[in-house]
């Protein structure tokens, strides 16, 4: 009986017969075989994570029915709720006891349902299709047998729910496949294998301007011109022997004597034969009008009509070979605007823009025909020389040039001043390409930058020079720390009142394994410009805030250290965030750090900043100002943000005690930071002398070579015993 129920359901999928009427039957053939069971079948809503009662035994109530709709997938949405989110057989002995089933329980007992066994129902791979479950009026366990019948019953919905859902998307398919093809803007067409139209949508019609019947039965080479009948035959054969093909042909009809046609010839497989193809065509009469003007467009800029970098290389590789024919020079001349932002910023773009257009107006002015001008970018300009003989024009240019964008311009009704700076290379010098000419141009044009601007520089060997030390050391920083080259040494901190060490102050070194020491005024710019300054400051101030916690756990002493902070770092969202991860992981008391920024950070801060301070100082962490005095004159940063220490600048106590000047500004500073309730720290002490008078000064703290060098993390236990935390010996006199 068995079999017999599930071939007659077998006849109902193969029938594509409904599917609440397929899966009414399953749940009949297992209420025949397993008396007593009241079974269902819900089916899942993927779009939102939800069951719904599809089919049932007939006894079922229909109130249970209507509230088995819309069910959540979770481990306590009943039995099928979990069977479906584990996607495994759920067996509920007692609905009364199971957890499970807290939300539906008076619902099931209201019923008189007390066990409940589910089944997932899925796809062949695996995927969840729904759950069958079977309902039984007493507490128990499902039999050997019943779990049988319940585990074929699943199969036989999954099958059936599968078979619907293919058919399902076949027709959707179908009906897309139709839309597409009536809708389709562009002209599609099918065709047998010897070429001659089967089919053709409306906008074939329109093409053409004929009637489907009379189109139907024609060769498409009725519509392509006589010269491109060969190649339209070739494509037409790689079509019909399975190659996609994708080409532009010419075509004409008694409505369009001569336009061009985008073609897309797709082979029609059956059963992997190619038995037909379809035609895709897209006219494109307009576009080839368009690609005279895209291609001057590609090669020029769109805003002062010159060369762009496109052409430039052209131009610079066709006028190489002509000088190399004749023996003559080649000059690159690479020419920057200065000052062109703040003009821009301050008169709006479309006044940038008619002053870049009036400047290239004025270099192209002084070329001869054989000369290029190309807006490299920005403000930048390039103009390439060919000159047949050895005289060259570059220097008189240049002159030339700066003398003529000199001239005020008029732009929105006042006149704009401008200046250049110029570099210049030339074929003269070693080169494998003629593009690095302008790479060497635009190095000297950096060097008129560092000259004052408003000037020429020549391109040289020792420019060059410059340019490879900042390239070598751009890759070997990379290269430094995951070497790990980098460490920390630490320079002793004093109390000025009795001369003990107080703290150190991190100071990163860089000890290259073929250039030896390399002075962190080299490399710092470097990190900051290429962006690694972040993960370099971040290593600094974890092996600070551990270097110092490790010293302060041998020597059972309670040592600061004081670590320098980039502005690119603090800037950063997660500034505070990386601070408390070094903290933690050092296990170090936030009140024995200190950050250093410098006073431009504090002058420029912006709410977001101030908020960084205040939540770095409400850590206990400690804030200095670096370098004080040296940058910047507004001191309301003073008043308005959390800083607790000022560190004073080694320029000011180098003449303390001869220049009454120098004086005045540290007693200043000292008075100005105490009214406050800020530290002074007195940076680059050298002397006793100057201990004394910043002494006398009550300068809080003081740094410098007169108490010792920075040093490594090794040498400070035995540099600290030594000298028995006085680095003086005894206190100065006054």
């Amino acid at each position: 009986m068995q079999l017999d129920a599930q071939q007659a359901i077998q006849d109902l999928i193969a029938q594509d017969a409904p599917l609440e009427v397929t899966l009414t039957r399953i749940c009949e053939m297992v209420d025949r075989l397993a008396p007593g069971l009241i079974t269902t079948i819900m089916l899942v809503d993927p779009d939102n994570a939800t069951l719904s009662l599809k089919a049932a035994s007939e006894q079922l109530a229909t109130s249970y029915r209507d509230a088995m709709q819309g069910i959540s997938i979770g481990e306590y949405s009943g039995s099928c709720g979990r069977a479906a989110y584990y996607q495994q057989p759920v067996v509920t002995e007692d609905i009364l006891k199971d957890p499970c089933w807290e939300n539906y329980r008076a619902l099931a007992t209201h019923h008189r349902l007390r066990a409940c066994w589910s089944y997932p129902v899925s796809t062949r791979e695996g995927g969840l299709l729904g759950t069958f479950a079977g309902y039984y009026p007493v507490p128990g366990r499902p039999s050997a047998t019943e779990n049988d019948h319940l585990g074929r019953a699943a199969c036989l919905a999954g099958l059936a729910v599968e078979r619907h859902q293919d058919r399902q998307a076949l027709r959707v398919s179908e009906q897309h496949y139709r839309s597409l093809f009536t809708h389709h803007p562009d002209a599609v067409f099918s065709m047998n294998l010897n070429g001659i139209f089967l089919t053709a949508n409306q906008a074939v019609l329109r093409h053409i301007g004929c009637s489907e019947h009379e189109v139907i039965g024609l060769h498409y080479s009725t519509f392509v011109v006589p010269e491109d009948r060969p190649r339209a035959e070739r494509h037409f054969a790689q079509a019909c022997a399975g190659a996609p093909q994708h080409y532009e042909i010419q075509a004409t009809t008694h409505l369009e004597p001569h336009y061009y046609l985008a073609v897309t010839n797709l082979p029609i497989e059956v059963d992997g034969q190619v038995v037909g193809v379809y035609g895709i065509v897209k006219d494109i009469t307009e576009n080839k009008a368009n690609e005279a003007r895209l291609a001057h467009h590609a090669t020029h800029d769109p805003l002062t009509g010159r060369a762009n970098r496109t052409l430039l290389e052209e131009r610079l590789g066709h006028d190489y070979e002509l000088i190399l024919q004749h023996q003559g020079i080649l000059e690159v001349l690479f020419i920057d605007l200065d000052d062109f932002k703040p003009i821009n910023d301050s008169l709006g773009h479309a006044a940038g823009d008619q002053l870049l257009k009036a400047a290239a107006g004025r270099l192209q002015g002084l070329l001869m025909p054989a000369d290029t001008l190309a807006r490299f970018g920005g403000d930048e300009f390039v103009i390439v020389l060919p000159s047949l003989d050895m005289l060259g024009r570059a220097g008189w240019l240049a002159e030339q040039a700066l003398a003529s964008l000199a001239r005020p311009f008029e732009i929105k009704g006042r006149q704009v001043y401008v200046t250049a700076s110029i570099g210049i290379a030339t074929s003269q010098v070693a080169f494998q390409h003629p593009t690095e000419l302008v790479q060497y141009a635009d190095l000297a044009m950096y060097e008129a930058k560092k000259k004052g601007r408003n000037t020429v520089c020549w391109y040289n060997v020792d420019v060059m020079e410059v340019a490879n030390e900042q390239v070598t050391l751009r890759r070997e920083l990379h290269e430094a720390m995951s070497r790990g080259d980098f460490c920390l040494h630490y320079q002793p901190i004093i109390q000025a009142r009795d001369g003990k060490i107080v703290g150190f102050e991190a100071l990163l070194r860089w000890n290259h394994p073929t250039l030896g020491n390399i002075p962190p005024s080299k490399f710092i710019p470097l990190a900051e410009q290429t962006g690694q300054i972040i993960p370099l400051g971040q290593w600094v101030m974890a092996r600070a805030c551990w270097d110092i916690k490790q010293l302060n756990n041998r020597l059972a002493t309670h040592y600061f250290v004081s670590v320098n902070v980039s502005p690119l770092q603090f800037h950063r969202k997660d500034f505070v965030a990386q601070l408390q991860i070094a903290l933690t992981k050092s296990d170090l008391a936030p009140t024995l750090l200190d950050v250093e920024v410098t006073e431009g950070v504090l002058v420029e801060a912006n709410d977001g900043e101030s908020q960084t301070l205040k939540a770095v100082r409400s850590m206990g962490v400690g804030v200095s100002i670096d370098d004080f005095g040296t940058g910047y004159s507004s001191l309301s940063y003073l008043r308005k943000l959390p800083i607790s220490k000022i560190k004073l600048d080694r320029e000011f106590l180098i003449d303390i005690q001869s220049c009454p000047r120098s004086a005045a500004i540290v007693d200043s500073i000292i008075q100005l930071a105490h009214s406050l309730d800020l530290e002074v720290v007195a940076e680059g002490v050298e002397t006793a002398q100057q201990h004394r008078d910043l002494l006398a000064r009550t300068c809080d703290l003081c740094q410098g070579y007169l108490y010792g060098k920075a040093m490594a993390p090794h040498c400070l236990e035995a540099f600290i015993l030594e000298c028995g935390d006085n680095p003086l010996g005894s206190l100065p006199s006054r």
